[in-house]
């Protein structure tokens, strides 16, 4: 199993929740990690952003 995962943080800043992506080993394909980080980063911000609102 690989994944990634970025926190969701609330107003001071600790850890409220998560947001991962995972997939098999077999599916894994290391030339495209910063991009699937890339995008779980961004969306654990938006996510954020809207708890923050």
């Amino acid at each position: 199993m690989c994944a990634v995962a970025a926190p969701v943080l609330d107003a001071g800043g600790s850890p409220l929740a998560a947001v991962a992506a995972s997939m098999p080993e077999s599916r894994f394909d290391p030339t495209g990690t910063a991009e699937l980080g890339r995008m779980v980063v961004d969306t654990a911000s938006e996510i954020t952003a809207r708890y923050l609102g």
